[in-house]
């Protein structure tokens, strides 16, 4: 077998989109360089053929080559005989072991080549599938930094060392001892600091505007390793692994979600300057303390075609009543000729781009930011009278209407969003990230505009639901956690101006404050008066959810199925939902 990747000759830490060619043509695979000690060492040969991991589904769900989801590629440098790794594969296997699956693979870069490597399996989800029925369970891996002189980002591994750590004698930003405690932080310190993301936007920026070189202005002996996955699924279950382990990096990002999984790993950041001039971190907080400092503000908008609307005579709806109207106005005007028209572009093959409906409307019908913990002190939440309840039958009203197109359950998000890019649709509902898409897709932009989904009140003012994301937070397992609180400083107070005017999202910061972006800033042009409603969700409210698998997502991708029933849906809810409250000792 050969490869052929169409890639620039480095190794970089992160994965790059690549083509790959052998036979059968693979678009859109992810490439990047393999791992920490992986590089150092082939530097230390005086090497520069590196190792590799391949992900094929990095950017498509659905890529997999011959049912396999990611490949090492290892360059074997240190094995004259090029044959230890197989042979332990192939022995591993026979005994019964389940190994990884193994070929060797001859490669070429840039029609460059450099040899021969050995293709190994990644022991993650399609392992477990292959070897259990399942890609879902308990997955650990050994701590290689401490085998084979891996330890130390390739150094020699001392056994002084070890006893010294065991003892809590290492160095001044070891556990246990912080620099603060010696005084101020060393400017010369060595370390490694280590981030993991899966914010694609943001690594190519952080190229863009050098985070690791502005920041090594300031410590010019620390690097920046920064591990990114392909989404926030991939990355939530590895670190909920490596959090078991004692192996979390040093700086970690999270959503509202994760805070109860990670609340107990996560260093108290309310003393920072950070948390101080950060418009949201003191509203969402776990156990009282701060654990994360979000860097994107995040609201829904209704992204419009203006010249859809004057094509079917539609202005923009102020109510939730003309929102109905609206959509049903586009989807007569134009599903009447083209039966692919979707007055709502969403995709709903993909549950969650149902989110702007289930998940925000209970707040935004309510105007309680804090409606997800009101849920957790009552037993039937779907009664009769209950905000959510109005909130999923206006939804469910609105679904009936037939305005998602013939077939939504048939439709990914991606795939909707290219109904719209064509003018197939009328609107789309998403975040202000979302918007970045649409503006790289390259099309037209000259009649898109955008208005606030109108949940409205009886004043005539609309209540906005809007969330903090990507939560900044420092591991209390980290050895650097002063060094790494120190980087979340200089990255949201010195980095954070430049990078958010780059971003598709408002500014958390009231120290570095934003201009709209234009698509966005239609809405404001409507004139409605704004609520705006911060939620979070707290502890209990995830405790009931984990018992009772309550998934407001499934619930809205249901509502388009035949023989949906809404009313037998609400009594199911409650009766598990109060069961669960019972169970976990809340009545």
């Amino acid at each position: 077998m050969s490869i052929y990747f169409f890639a620039a000759k480095t190794a970089p830490s992160r994965y790059n989109r690549a083509n790959r060619d052998g036979g059968l043509v693979y678009e859109n695979v992810a490439i990047r360089g393999k791992g920490n000690t992986s590089l150092t060492q082939v530097e230390q040969y005086g090497n520069s053929r590196y190792s590799f991991k391949v992900e094929f589904d990095h950017y498509d769900n659905a890529l997999s080559y011959y049912g396999l989801d990611k490949l090492s590629l290892n360059n074997l440098i240190q094995d004259n005989t090029m044959l230890k790794d197989y042979l332990c594969y192939q022995l591993m296997g026979s005994f019964g072991v389940d190994a990884p699956q193994c070929s060797f693979v001859y490669i070429t870069v840039n029609g460059e080549d450099w040899g021969l490597y050995l293709a190994v399996e990644g022991v993650e989800e399609s392992f477990l599938q292959r070897n259990y029925g399942s890609g879902y369970g308990e997955l650990y891996k050994p701590d290689s930094q401490s085998m084979g002189g891996g330890r130390g980002n390739g150094g020699a591994f001392s056994l002084g060392d070890w006893q010294q750590e065991a003892a809590g004698e290492t160095g001044s930003a070891a556990a246990g001892t912080s620099a603060s405690d010696a005084g101020a932080l060393d400017p010369n310190i060595k370390a490694t600091l280590t981030f993991a993301t899966w914010d694609n936007e943001a690594m190519d920026l952080y190229d863009e505007l050098d985070l690791e070189g502005r920041f090594q202005e300031l410590y010019p002996n620390v690097n920046i390793e920064i591990e990114e996955f392909k989404d926030d699924d991939e990355y939530f279950n590895q670190m909920k692994i490596r959090a078991s382990a004692g192996e979390l990096p040093d700086l970690m990002y999270l959503q509202t979600r994760f805070f109860p999984v990670f609340k107990d790993y996560m260093v108290d950041l309310s003393d920072t300057k950070a948390a101080a001039n950060n418009l949201l971190a003191e509203d969402v907080k776990a156990d009282g303390r701060i654990i994360g400092i979000p860097e994107k503000l995040a609201g829904d908008y209704v992204y419009y075609w203006a010249d859809v609307f004057e094509g079917a005579d539609v202005s923009v709806p102020h109510t939730w009543e003309e929102f109905v109207t609206a959509c049903e106005t586009l989807q007569n005007h134009y599903g009447a000729s083209d039966p692919d028209f979707m007055a709502i572009a969403m995709g709903a093959k993909d549950s969650w781009p149902v989110y702007p409906f289930m998940e925000n409307s209970p707040a935004s019908v309510s105007g309680n930011g804090l409606y997800w913990d009101y849920m957790a002190t009552v037993d039937e939440p779907f009664a009769e009278g209950e905000p959510i309840r109005e909130a999923y039958t206006m939804v469910y009203d609105l679904f009936q209407k037939g305005v998602l197109g013939a077939d939504p359950l048939g439709l990914g998000y991606d795939q909707a969003l290219s109904l719209f890019l064509n003018k197939q649709a009328g609107l789309m509902i998403d975040n202000s990230m979302g918007l970045a898409k649409i503006k790289a897709s390259g099309v037209d932009l000259t009649e898109l505009k955008s208005f606030y989904l109108p949940y409205s009140k009886e004043d005539g003012s609309i209540n906005r639901v809007i969330l903090g994301d990507f939560y900044m937070g420092v591991t209390n397992t980290s050895e650097n956690q002063e060094l790494a609180k120190a980087f979340l400083e200089f990255y949201f107070n010195d980095f954070y101006p430049d990078y958010v005017q780059k971003l598709s999202c408002e500014s958390t910061m009231s120290t570095a404050p934003k201009e709209k972006d234009h698509f966005m800033a239609y809405a404001d042009e409507e004139g409605e008066t704004i609520n705006l409603v911060n939620y979070v969700g707290g502890d209990d409210y995830t405790a009931i959810v984990n018992e009772c698998k309550f998934d407001y997502n499934k619930v809205g991708t249901s509502m388009l199925t035949d023989g949906f029933d809404l009313e037998a849906t609400f009594a199911q809810l409650n009766a598990d939902w109060s069961a669960a409250r019972e169970k976990l000792g809340m009545k």
